[in-house]
């Protein structure tokens, strides 16, 4: 069980390549892995689904690995300090599971030009055979923002955090 809690990651540089069509499965979609970048050091791993691209996206599924991390609150609560250091009006929700062994940070996003917003989920946590913590990630971005769009996110939102505390994604970042 989570409750929620308010702590703090640092930027990190990414460099890619893109890659073979591996997939992994999030909310009965199935997404395909298009890109692997080193965070240096660190992993990256991106899936969209089918006939999207890591360029153009409405959803996306990634999975990180941090192996100098080792506090998943700490690593949510500095997701959440950068969020608010590039959108300071940018709502989140940061939840840590009773043991601290697992953080969750859900946030709603958007660009100074308001052309799109951009819902995501993070959640921090060791898996045995990987240093440091592992992150896995859901993003759904839209361009309608009126008022049904808005509830429509609002009822999806619980669904895929539910289904992120659930999720157990394969660890891939072979070319």
């Amino acid at each position: 069980m989570f409750h929620v809690a308010a702590l703090t990651v640092a930027k990190v540089a990414i460099s890619a390549a893109p890659t073979s069509d591996r997939t992994i499965a999030f909310d009965d979609v199935t997404y395909t892995r298009q890109f692997i970048g080193n965070m240096n050091p660190g992993g990256l791993a991106e899936y969209v689904r089918p006939g999207e691209t890591v360029d153009n996206w409405t959803t996306l599924v990634a999975v990180r690995n941090f192996p100098k991390l080792d506090d998943p609150s700490k690593a949510a609560a500095q997701l959440v300090n950068t969020l608010k250091a590039s959108n300071p009006d940018a709502r989140f929700q940061l939840l840590v599971k009773e043991d601290e062994s697992e953080a969750m940070v859900d946030f709603i996003t958007w660009p100074k030009d308001g052309s799109y917003a951009e819902f995501n989920v993070f959640r921090y946590l060791k898996r045995p055979g990987y240093a440091g913590l592992i992150a896995y990630q859901f993003a759904y971005r839209f361009t309608d923002t009126g008022p049904d769009a808005s509830e429509r996110v609002k009822q999806d939102r619980q669904r895929w955090v539910e289904a992120m505390s659930r999720a157990d994604f394969p660890i891939d970042f072979a070319r």
